[in-house]
């Protein structure tokens, strides 16, 4: 299961949960008061269904808010809708605080997909990283193996002298070395660039390898915003 789908699953019972709270009189509809009581990223979007339908309801609310939360990681689980950004970032923090520190590779990539999904972008930061628990080493190509290097090296040429001929400027890279515990785990390169015509972003590259340089992802994304 990944990350948004968790994130769909967990919000009936947990607005079920955040109503019975606020509803200290158990009548089935807030009040101004009740709904000030609601968890903040609640609030918002009870005021927004108030506003709608003209309804307290908090069945009706539970109904309404879980379509809607259904429906828009469906239609696109990488950029949920602006109103539903505080949800989804308290989720997030959330599932990563209860989350153990993965001691090989395969923890790291899991991961590394979440992060992805979770930030809707291929350009991670290393203090991501760090929240699972990893330790980060960063520096320049001098830490990756010589074959990591030279795919470093191409994807750079490819960001400066794009398809369309014209290039993107490199506003960014991280080279990562990932540990757990002391032990080397994996490698992570991530590199974001920008349009210099038109001022806006171009492509983001991320490439995740294991301990032995082995590559796992070698991915791009176009008009990463």
């Amino acid at each position: 299961m990944s990350i948004i789908q968790s994130f769909v699953q967990s919000t009936p019972a947990y607005v079920e949960r955040e109503l019975n709270k606020a509803d200290v009189n158990n009548s089935g509809r807030l009040t101004d008061n009740e709904i000030a009581n609601l968890a903040d990223d609640l609030q918002d979007s009870f005021n927004r269904f108030l506003k709608l339908t003209g309804s307290r309801s908090t069945r009706r609310f539970k109904e309404f808010y879980t379509t809607y939360v259904a429906v828009a990681a469906d239609i696109n689980p990488y950029q949920l809708p602006k109103d539903l950004e505080d949800n989804w970032n308290n989720y997030l923090s959330a599932y990563r605080a209860r989350q153990p520190i993965a001691a090989n590779f395969d923890g790291l990539n899991e991961k590394i997909s979440d992060l992805v999904q979770g930030s809707y972008s291929l350009y991670l930061e290393p203090g991501e990283l760090e929240e699972f628990g990893f330790e980060v080493e960063t520096g320049d190509e001098t830490l990756l193996p010589a074959h990591l290097d030279d795919l470093y090296q191409d994807r750079l040429g490819d960001a400066e002298d794009d398809e369309f001929g014209k290039g993107y400027v490199v506003d960014d890279s991280i080279i990562a070395k990932v540990f757990a515990g002391s032990e080397l785990i994996g490698y992570v390169i991530t590199i974001r660039t920008s349009d210099p015509e038109y001022g806006e972003s171009g492509q983001n590259y991320l490439i995740v390898a294991d301990e032995a340089g082995n590559v796992y992802t070698d991915d791009s994304e176009d008009w990463a915003y």
